[in-house]
């Protein structure tokens, strides 16, 4: 405030000085830093509790149909080798009107295969454009420590219709599994059930289906694509040593900071860290081993 030439009194407002406006932009940019990295950490935090959300859901239909026909789903079923257990597993999880698109067949069944069902994506998993069309997935089925195609499934689902036996290299034939015979082998505590089998292998690239960073579909059964998972190869990893190292194609991985999420066959949900012991990770996947797991 001063006095003008005439004697009234003037108010003058001062702006701010280039010192005091570069001071504020550095207390405003070190807040922004500081508070970025929080609110990322928060919005992880809610998709990883949303992905064990939806293995939860995953893991407790495939008890109901346990408990509905005394066995555990197929990794590909009788009607086609294109039809899953996670097509099998629809009904149990209020997609009776999908699943029967599957059972009547012809354009009904092709445009059931068009359908993303949300409950099977990860939101943390960056699917690119070129999958949406299989449509993708983040889960697999726990087939057990050894490649799906050359072992006799030592997991928690195998494929006992024995579409893989002879013609693709499977040597031995596949007896049904239930969630009653796990438990008393290695124990439903101890055994996974389905796991996280995410797009995020830098130089996977499959030039047939146009797929990147995996190829791994819920309603398609290998060959055709990936709806099964092993620790058979290079554990949740972002980069193959080999593009076609096929075992590691398969194996379980993430895009959830440290670790891949899990539904255990006694339905709980798990988070196994990335550098957990190769022999522990061989044993959960294992569901006849007789070997003690211990802490994991």
């Amino acid at each position: 405030m001063e006095l003008s030439p005439t004697g009234r009194m003037v108010f003058r407002l001062r702006g701010f000085t280039l010192i005091e406006l570069l001071v504020v932009m550095a207390v405003v940019g070190t807040l922004v830093a500081m508070l970025l990295p929080a609110v990322q950490q928060a919005r992880e935090s809610a998709r990883r509790m949303q992905c064990k959300n939806n293995l939860k859901q995953i893991g407790l239909a495939m008890h109901n149909y346990d408990e509905t026909f005394e066995l555990l789903p197929p990794t590909a079923s009788g009607i086609s080798r294109a039809d899953t257990a996670f097509v099998a597993i629809l009904p149990f999880l209020e997609q009776a009107n999908l699943f029967a698109k599957f059972e009547e067949g012809g354009a009904s069944r092709t445009e059931a295969r068009k359908q993303t069902v949300s409950v099977y994506i990860c939101p943390s998993d960056s699917i690119p454009g070129a999958c949406q069309y299989l449509p993708a997935s983040s889960y697999a089925l726990s087939t057990g420590s050894m490649y799906y195609r050359r072992n006799d499934n030592n997991g928690a689902i195998v494929d006992y219709f024995n579409y893989v036996y002879g013609a693709l290299g499977r040597p031995v034939v596949v007896k049904p599994t239930s969630i009653a015979s796990v438990n008393n082998r290695d124990g439903t505590s101890n055994t996974f059930l389905v796991g996280e089998l995410a797009h995020k292998l830098t130089n996977f690239a499959d030039t047939g289906s146009g797929s990147q960073g995996a190829w791994t579909t819920w309603h398609t059964s290998y060959p055709q694509a990936f709806s099964t998972g092993s620790t058979a190869g290079q554990f949740n990893v972002n980069t193959l040593s080999d593009p076609y190292d096929f075992n590691s194609w398969e194996t379980f991985r993430s895009y959830h900071p440290g670790g891949v999420n899990f539904v255990l066959c006694d339905g709980s949900v798990k988070s196994i860290a990335t550098e957990i012991d190769a022999a522990i990770l061989d044993r959960l996947a294992n569901r006849k081993d007789g070997e003690v797991v211990g802490e994991f």
